[in-house]
């Protein structure tokens, strides 16, 4: 509609009270951890068949600690990870949104899962499964990308100052 951020606030406020403000809140939580463990699993996996495919194409011995891996390769190590995690905990994101989208309907994150399934079957804890990987590649590839490269980073600053 018409109405500003301030007026839909208050509007939900009036009609949900504070649990308004935090619908889909649990959910939520439940994903963050399980995402991010996942990610930074296979992160590493994804880094070591990197490192391994650039030791055997220079054919360097499998001890070798001479391959770093640059940018865009930790970017791409990072977004398939990214879209490892998200395939793993989309089930929890789709009953996010619907706890979020139909406040009420459901008596709490099991409800929701069993009524997702009911209502569309087992496929619907996957629906709109293809964007979100798509968006995912990019979105934690360049996370991962960042954090990989700022880690070297100050890992060699901080050698240097030490040594």
């Amino acid at each position: 509609g018409d109405k500003g951020l301030v007026s839909e606030l208050t509007s939900l406020f009036q009609n949900e009270g504070i649990k308004g403000f935090f619908k889909g809140n649990g959910a939520n939580c439940l994903k963050v951890a399980p995402t991010r463990g996942v990610q930074f699993f296979a992160f590493e996996k994804f880094k070591g068949m990197l490192v391994d495919y650039k030791r055997k194409s220079k054919g360097l011995a499998a001890d070798d600690k001479s391959i770093v891996l640059n940018p865009i390769e930790r970017l791409v190590a990072g977004g398939f990870a990214g879209m490892i995690a998200s395939s793993m905990v989309y089930p929890i994101e789709v009953v996010k949104t619907m706890l979020t989208m139909y406040p009420g309907k459901y008596a709490g994150i099991g409800a929701a899962f069993r009524g997702v399934i009911a209502e569309v079957g087992p496929k619907g804890l996957y629906a709109g499964l293809g964007p979100t990987l798509i968006a995912m590649f990019p979105y934690v590839g360049v996370e991962f990308m960042i954090y990989e490269t700022s880690k070297l980073a100050v890992e060699a600053f901080m050698s240097k100052k030490a040594g």
